[in-house]
């Protein structure tokens, strides 16, 4: 990555590791299907 990085003309860096974990999970929970509940259902 820091090679890719590099050509890209991006710092690699650990904030941008961090960032970019963070939006595989981010992306990871957008396909998640997501349950609703009705409050009366309850």
């Amino acid at each position: 990555m820091q090679v890719i990085a590099h050509q890209m003309g991006v710092e690699f860096s650990e904030d941008l590791l961090e960032d970019l974990e963070l939006a595989a999970i981010v992306k990871e929970r957008e396909n998640e299907p997501s349950v609703k509940v009705d409050i009366d259902d309850l």
